[in-house]
């Protein structure tokens, strides 16, 4: 079983990092602001919502096919790209700075 999946008996997530109650509990500033400014609660609601999320799947199974290094080095270039355009570093960095923030308070 998968954290993300649905709980029947709740209709939320089994994670509860993703429970609509643990989402609205005292947001801080920044992530209140990043959530009104990008229409989401949450970095995978952004990137489901932009169709951003199918990147690394479809390249890293081409990658695991390659029938040579260049072919793979190329995909693996690509999707690099690819995702770097589609703003990953900044999204890494706002997850990254959170989990700061949570680590330095709790």
């Amino acid at each position: 079983m998968k954290l993300t999946n649905i709980n029947p008996d709740t209709g939320e997530m089994y994670d509860y990092n993703l429970w609509t109650s643990t989402l609205n509990h005292n947001p801080d500033p920044v992530t209140k602001s990043w959530r009104e400014a990008m229409g989401v609660m949450t970095a995978k609601e952004y990137f489901v919502k932009n169709n951003m999320i199918e990147v690394s799947k479809p390249y890293s199974w081409k990658m695991v096919f390659a029938k040579k290094d260049a072919q793979y080095n190329k995909l693996k270039e690509e999707m690099i790209t690819k995702s770097k355009g589609l703003g990953y570093d900044e999204a890494i960095a706002f997850e990254v700075g959170n989990a700061e923030k949570m680590s330095r308070t709790g």
